[in-house]
């Protein structure tokens, strides 16, 4: 069904209140806004907005003392399997290898493999984005003590 202005409205108003609340990253919203201007159909419309949640926008300062709170706390650790264990899956699913509750996380986020003496991280066309030592990434090598954040969720990964 042909999306109409009416509709695509509606998705923005609820990506805006996703990202007031902290849910998207301000890369992920605009990503998320540029691409339903552009969409054709209701359908698309709705996987940009499927994991946002409802529900009324925290104000600023309810956002300002969570991002506060979330730069207090240290990250949770990462920790690398066994080399011979083949890939490791990382997401919100219960099938993954590593899982995490938090909606900012997709269902199969990320996948950690082990590659010619290394680790490497791949982003799994997750929608909030992997990211290492502050960077937004496809696909990287990763080592002992590296910041790793998939959506909101910040890690410090260990590969020992």
């Amino acid at each position: 069904m042909r999306a109409s202005d009416g509709d695509r409205d509606r998705a923005i108003g609820q990506l805006r209140q996703a990202y007031g609340s902290g849910v998207l990253s301000t890369d992920t919203f605009e990503a998320r806004v540029g691409r339903a201007v552009m969409v054709r159909d209701v359908d698309e419309l709705g996987s940009l907005v499927q994991d946002c949640p409802p529900g009324a926008p925290l104000t600023g300062a309810r956002v300002a003392v969570r991002r506060m709170i979330d730069a207090l706390r240290p990250p949770a650790e990462l920790r690398a399997p066994p080399p011979a264990s083949g890939d490791f899956a990382i997401g919100r699913s219960t099938a993954c290898n590593r899982v995490f509750a938090d909606r900012t996380v997709s269902r199969v986020h990320a996948q950690l493999r082990w590659v010619n003496g290394g680790w490497v991280l791949s982003d799994l066309g997750s929608m909030n984005g992997t990211w290492v030592n502050g960077w937004r990434i496809t696909s990287a090598w990763v080592r002992d003590g590296d910041r790793v954040q998939l959506g909101r969720v910040k890690l410090r990964f260990r590969s020992r």
